[in-house]
């Protein structure tokens, strides 16, 4: 999976030191969130400078395997802006199930003194073996009596992503994204792709335009113990975005995280997606919102159930987290606490109508995970989830929400 921008920046925070003498009653105070783009602080580098940062990248997940890489960073700090002023990152990654992430990225924050962070992303896929089990909830039942690549597909994906955010006070900040993505297909003769044929079955371009609003009082991005973390966001598609397919969509995101006695954190996210139009197959995992998630099912989804297990133009998700760190120790001056998780995952999908299937029929997992925090900014993550179609393990950076 692609490593987030505040995972490498954590990591240039987290190559300094931890203090002999931090704190072991949780999380130390550090506020990166996104809408605070520039925050004078006594507490930041005094003057400008450069960090270079290489960054191995080992994880396993039951969909891509064990996944093997390498990240580089250059960070620019301007002794003003937190936790940078501008970022270059690149990433080469490969699966052993023959999954390609590579990509290139740009952050810049305050830009051109405007107050606007500004993204940018070139990136290039290869993913053999697709999931493709069809569009819908009913659908999506257990597959059985075909061979795995009867439900497989191939695609080559090469795309340019844009992204402009502004602030608006403390809590809140807009953002206008553009997504442009030339999508090569492969279907495997005989295969489900071949015989339902969707909408985007032989490839094309997908190129949506979005806009959002994001509410954000988390107390501690990497580890939330209070606040919320919310998005409203509408994307569209069509001729005039340089797209092939023309469809519109809309999203609703809801996260928040409430601190209970012994330490414990409840956290849970509700996600409503619908789309309309000439919607691509291969973009009917998709959801909109600040954040890229495809599923329903996999490792930022649905834990239980293999990667892009639900498709449709409609899709309703929930997530619910009992998080607690148990123990912390410093080794070789570094910090490490040790925690576990306790999960429950719940959604179904809509195919072109919401007349599909039993209001009632939702899919759901459960599972546990163990959590390290490395100097309480990084966090690794490895989850158990079991579900009526069997057992997904993933090993992965970063909490799910």
């Amino acid at each position: 999976m692609p490593v987030p921008f505040w995972l490498l920046a954590m990591a240039v925070i987290s190559a300094d030191p931890a203090p002999d003498t931090a704190p072991d009653d949780g999380p130390r105070p550090l506020d990166l969130r996104i809408p605070n783009l520039e925050v004078p602080s006594e507490t930041v580098r005094p003057k400008s400078s450069y960090t270079l940062l290489p960054v191995p990248l080992v994880g396993y997940d039951s969909d891509n395997g064990l996944n093997l890489g390498v990240a580089g960073a250059l960070f620019y700090n301007d002794g003003v802006t937190q936790p940078y002023r501008f970022a270059l990152i690149g990433q080469l990654l490969i699966t052993t199930v023959g999954v390609s992430q590579d990509y290139l990225k740009m952050d810049w924050l305050n830009a051109f003194g405007t107050g606007v962070r500004v993204n940018a992303e070139a990136r290039f896929l290869i993913e053999p073996n697709a999931s493709f089990y069809g569009i819908g909830n009913l659908a999506a039942n257990a597959p059985q009596g075909h061979p795995q690549t009867y439900y497989q597909y191939d695609q080559t994906n090469p795309a340019l992503r844009l992204e402009a955010r502004h602030a608006i006070g403390n809590d809140f900040f807009f953002y206008v994204g553009y997504l442009f993505e030339d999508v090569f297909i492969h279907a495997y003769p005989g295969s489900l792709l071949t015989v339902q044929k969707p909408t985007g079955w032989q490839g094309g371009v997908n190129a949506p335009l979005q806009t959002g609003l994001v509410y954000d009082t988390r107390d501690f991005e990497p580890w939330p113990r209070r606040g919320m973390y919310d998005e409203i966001a509408v994307r569209t598609a069509g001729p005039l975005t340089l797209g092939s397919f023309a469809w519109s969509g809309a999203t609703g995101i809801l996260r928040w995280y409430r601190l209970l006695p012994w330490d414990l954190v409840l956290a849970e996210r509700f996600l409503a997606d619908v789309m309309v139009g000439d919607v691509p197959f291969f973009d009917a995992d998709m959801t909109g919102g600040i954040e890229e998630m495809d599923g329903l099912g996999g490792f930022n989804s649905m834990r239980g159930f293999v990667k892009d297990r639900f498709m449709g133009d409609g899709k309703l998700l929930d997530n619910l987290e009992l998080r607690r760190f148990f123990y912390g120790f410093d080794l070789f001056k570094q910090r490490f606490d040790l925690g576990a998780v306790l999960f429950a995952d719940v959604g179904r999908v809509y195919g072109d109508s919401f007349a599909d299937g039993p209001p009632l029929l939702f899919h759901w997992d459960v599972g546990a995970g163990g959590r390290i925090m490395l100097n309480r900014d990084l966090v690794i993550r490895g989850d158990v989830g079991v579900s009526v179609e069997g057992v997904r393990l993933y090993i992965l950076f970063g909490n799910m929400f």
